[in-house]
């Protein structure tokens, strides 16, 4: 028997009203699913590091591998030894994320050495990289009991580096704590971090300046020559005053990690760090500090010098950072439980100075252009014309109570 058309009728809107909820309930359950908006990341990302055989090229390179493989980003690594030429790349947004010392960034805001003619950018901090420890060494053959003997041996060559502001600070920086003129010493100049290192072992330096964590620190350290670490003890107060005179980023230390010799030595800590624009994209800021922090098991195995981007790491080192902090990381850090309403604060100050600077220095340009003045970190009569538009500024200093 056929069923009616009234009962053909029923069933077709009971079949539909069925169909309508469920598809109403599939509807519902992926809004639920789906998250607002879906961050997708971008096809690529360049990184900035210093030169090949530095922990923080070495560093880079291990880490970039497991972000592209995890994000699908490709993820390129570009070694540029010359800090400020490394700074311009980045101030032209050549460089997403610039791996570089709190110490040669100090010099960057304020318009410091190489950085006195490079264009002013809102640099922010992303991530903490390494706390990279600094010690000054000789060959392993040096007749200088220490450090202190450089005073009484006239003409002791001490290799200095044309490459690094801060390396070069950091030679001023001792003259200081020692008490001695630079003409009481012969500087040896180098143009890259290799040749640095390597010449103690050259005989062309008797003393240079080296991280213990770099690999050619270890390359040299395994030759038949090897190294004599010339501490800078932590006991001599007044010397270390002198001394940061030149390096106010920077704050003295034992050498915890690097070369096995090195270990239990006295010399300096300057924290590397990654760095980005003011205006780099915030949910990609926000999304590259949560994949650091969560992602950390994944890749610290890689390298060594990863596990300091641990964020127990990066939370202590806050504790005396005198840079500002990118927005988003700031988001993230408060989401995580771990920024504090005393960081507000510092923020707060961070941003004033470097804010001061960038106000300053396109004023300087201005009149520079006016006086016809070539802005060149050679020409002394834009040294004293930047000189004077950014006198009475406070410099980025590390907070050591």
């Amino acid at each position: 028997m056929r069923a009616s058309p009234r009962v053909l009728t029923k069933s077709v809107s009971v079949i539909s009203g069925r169909l309508l909820v469920g598809i109403c309930v599939l509807f519902m359950a992926i809004i639920i699913a789906t998250p607002a908006h879906a961050f997708k990341w971008p096809r690529s990302i360049v990184f900035g590091t210093p030169a090949v055989g530095t922990g923080s090229h070495r560093m880079t390179s291990a880490l970039a591998p497991i972000l592209e493989k995890d994000t699908g980003m490709k993820v390129r690594v570009i070694p540029e030894g010359n800090e400020a030429k490394r700074y311009l790349s980045f101030s032209k947004g050549r460089i997403t994320i610039l791996s570089a010392s709190i110490s040669e960034m100090e010099m960057a805001f304020s318009g410091r050495s190489g950085f006195a003619d490079k264009p002013r950018m809102p640099a922010r901090l992303l991530w903490h990289q390494n706390d990279t420890p600094w010690i000054f060494a000789a060959p392993g053959n040096t007749k200088l009991k220490d450090i202190y003997a450089v005073i009484s041996t006239p003409g002791v060559k001490i290799a200095t580096a044309n490459f690094s502001a801060g390396m070069t600070a950091s030679i001023q920086g001792l003259l200081n704590m020692l008490q001695i003129d630079k003409s009481q010493v012969t500087l040896v100049p180098f143009g890259s971090y290799g040749s640095n290192v390597r010449s103690i072992n050259e005989g062309k330096a008797d003393i240079t300046l080296l991280s213990p964590i770099s690999g050619v620190t270890h390359e040299i350290a395994s030759t038949p020559i090897g190294i004599k670490w010339m501490d800078l003890p932590l006991s001599d107060t007044a010397g270390w005053k002198r001394f940061l005179k030149d390096k106010a980023t920077v704050i003295p230390s034992v050498v915890t990690w690097g070369t096995k010799s090195s270990i239990g030595h006295t010399g300096y800590t300057s924290n590397f760090l990654y760095w980005v624009s003011r205006d780099t994209d915030p949910e990609l800021v926000y999304n590259l500090s949560k994949w650091i922090h969560t992602k950390y098991d994944s890749y610290k195995k890689a390298d060594k010098g990863l596990t300091r981007m641990e964020m127990k790491v990066w939370r202590a080192y806050l504790n005396s950072n005198p840079a500002p902090v990118h927005r988003s990381t700031v988001k993230y850090l408060k989401e995580a439980g771990q920024w504090t309403a005393k960081d507000d604060i510092w923020q707060a100050e961070a941003v004033s100075k470097v804010d001061a600077f960038n106000k300053a220095w396109k004023i300087a340009v201005k009149d520079a252009k006016g006086k016809r003045i070539k802005i060149r970190s050679t020409n002394q009569e834009w040294l004293d014309l930047w000189s004077s538009h950014s006198k009475g500024l406070s410099r980025l200093a590390s907070r050591l109570d």
